[in-house]
């Protein structure tokens, strides 16, 4: 089991330092020193983004109840604008932040937002846009079931590509060395 998460951090890791988005160059968003973490009492996200006219899913939270929460952020922007918005699990958009509204490259702020019992997420918008990020939310850790930058599903289908990956060299190597090890 250590070994699977072990695992599952690093493809997680290289999966936020490459390309999100659906794979198009022209409609790409790239991110780049991405931490999350959950402690006892809020949840934090930091990082730097750039966006090419995409949403660029920034977390995905999945709370046990409905839960009134703040956010607390901080963007330095590099070029360009962006919007973040909370997807909640009913499918609807709740815009958290336009940068365009704000003047220089600092935008700082909190706002009051409900975060949807379920799985939802926060996504950025942008076109053309460079930005370092803080993002933390004040919640309490035993009303999160679910925090993590790719979705519950993405994480299993490459836990499943990973242990059938084993399997494969299991049945090529046997229990001896094997090349890559």
């Amino acid at each position: 089991m250590k070994i699977k998460l072990s695992f599952l951090l690093c493809l997680t890791s290289m999966f936020l330092l490459s390309a999100c988005g659906n794979g198009d160059e022209n409609n790409s968003s790239l991110f780049s020193n991405y931490s999350s973490e959950v402690l006892e009492t809020y949840c934090a996200v930091k990082g730097a983004v750039q966006t090419k006219n995409s949403d660029t899913d920034l977390v995905y939270i999945e709370c046990s109840q409905n839960i009134d929460t703040s956010m607390e952020y901080s963007f330095t922007r590099s070029k360009g604008d962006i919007k973040i918005y909370y997807h909640s699990p009913d499918g609807t958009d709740y815009l958290l932040e336009d940068t365009s509204e704000e003047k220089g490259s600092l935008v700082d702020g909190t706002c009051d937002f409900s975060l949807e019992r379920g799985l939802g997420k926060i996504y950025f918008t942008g076109t053309d846009s460079s930005f370092e990020f803080s993002i933390t939310i004040h919640v309490h850790e035993e009303n999160i079931r679910y925090f993590d930058a790719k979705s519950p599903q993405e994480n299993c289908d490459k836990e499943q590509e990973y242990e059938e990956y084993e399997q494969q060299l299991e049945e090529k190597y046997g229990n001896g060395i094997r090349p890559d090890t």
